[in-house]
């Protein structure tokens, strides 16, 4: 049976602009929503059922925010790397996305405001950070990059945790959590500038693999080895679980020191978002002692 034209039509645009919001945070599920839960739930660790969802709403919410930013000041770029983004698609004109930038930064507000001042202090400041890294342009230069990326991540990690753990204070499994997570953030976030090159130079950008092409895809690895041995160190893990981990980082330091080629530096971004989340997930053996073989 066929719908009513009065149903059909909002019901289509109803689907229409949810899968237009899924799209602007489509490419960050696998780099930063799920990492940022997962990280949550260890570090904080959960209250209830309920600061689970509100920590789901609250991340989604700020990672749409931003993702909104960065794509309204980047269309050139996303036209290149990711044309199916809502503005290089036609999906969704400038003018419009900078009215929904509004309304998602007014929500975001809104979604912070019952966890107290604290974290709606903690919201604005992911608000300037954006504001910084898009419209100054801070994002074209990679020192300046990767001081917004830390102090973003760094956001991102502090609210979820926050909201997700309630009322009861960080404690310091949390804060060295956050803090290994960072430094690893820091030193390594850039394997994700490799596949877009072109793009980045077509922006103007000055990204890390664009300004030392050939050190960075020998420093890169390195590090990425380093971080798998020190995490391995920090957290106490056991045997198999440290060899792993080393096993894991070595597989995405061998691609990124010998697979130059854009689908395999794609292929290894995927790869390094793996072994992110697996970092995130560590302190789970000093909560729990539930990575000691």
């Amino acid at each position: 049976m066929r719908r009513p034209k009065s149903i059909h039509i909002p019901i289509q645009w109803l689907s229409d602009g949810l899968y237009t919001l899924y799209l602007f945070t489509k490419a960050d599920y696998h780099t930063l929503f799920f990492p940022i839960l997962i990280f949550a739930c260890v570090a904080g660790p959960v209250r209830s059922p309920y600061h689970f969802f509100a920590a789901v709403a609250w991340t989604w919410l700020h990672l749409l925010q931003c993702n909104i930013s960065n794509q309204y000041r980047s269309i050139t770029e996303d036209a290149g790397n990711k044309p199916w983004r809502p503005l290089p698609a036609g999906r969704i004109t400038p003018d419009q996305a900078s009215k929904l930038h509004a309304v998602v930064t007014l929500l975001c507000l809104l979604a912070s405001a019952p966890s107290g001042w604290e974290m709606v202090l903690v919201s604005i400041t992911l608000t300037v950070t954006t504001i910084l890294y898009d419209n100054l342009r801070m994002s074209a230069h990679w020192a300046k990059r990767v001081v917004c990326v830390v102090t973003g991540y760094g956001i991102f990690e502090y609210g979820a945790t926050k909201v997700i753990a309630g009322s009861v204070p960080l404690d310091n499994i949390a804060w060295a959590a956050i803090a290994s997570s960072l430094i690893v953030i820091a030193t390594t976030a850039h394997v994700g500038d490799f596949p877009d090159v072109e793009g980045d130079k077509q922006d103007g950008r000055w990204t890390i693999p664009i300004a030392f092409p050939k050190s960075s895809r020998v420093i890169t690895p390195v590090l990425i080895m380093f971080w798998s041995i020190a995490m391995a160190v920090q957290w106490e893990l056991g045997l198999f679980n440290a060899v792993s981990l080393v096993l894991m980082g070595a597989l995405v330091a061998y691609r990124n020191l010998a697979l130059r080629e854009w689908s395999s530096d794609k292929r290894t971004y995927v790869l390094h978002s793996i072994w992110l989340l697996t970092i995130h997930l560590l302190p789970m053996n000093a909560r729990w002692n539930s990575l000691c073989y």
